[in-house]
């Protein structure tokens, strides 16, 4: 019975170490190799403003002029 729960107490010790330990580490590696992968060019800071503020323009709406619209319910 006790050597159950020795055992039992093991598992969840080796659980534990593995999931807040050693993936952690790998899960580290593999963002270090995934960053020297990606980053090979150097982002253009005034042509991204550029163009995201296009893209931002592009996205106004202009107001509705609703006085040019024909009320239905008026009964003309």
């Amino acid at each position: 019975m006790i050597s159950g729960l020795v055992i039992l107490i093991l598992v969840f010790v080796f659980i534990f170490l593995y999931k807040n330990f050693y993936q952690t580490i790998i899960h580290s590696e593999a963002v270090s190799q995934l960053r020297v992968q990606v980053v090979q060019k150097r982002i253009k800071i005034d042509l991204f403003s550029e163009v995201m503020k296009k893209i931002n323009e592009r996205k106004k709406i202009k107001p509705i002029d609703w006085t040019s619209f024909k009320d239905p319910f008026l009964g003309y």
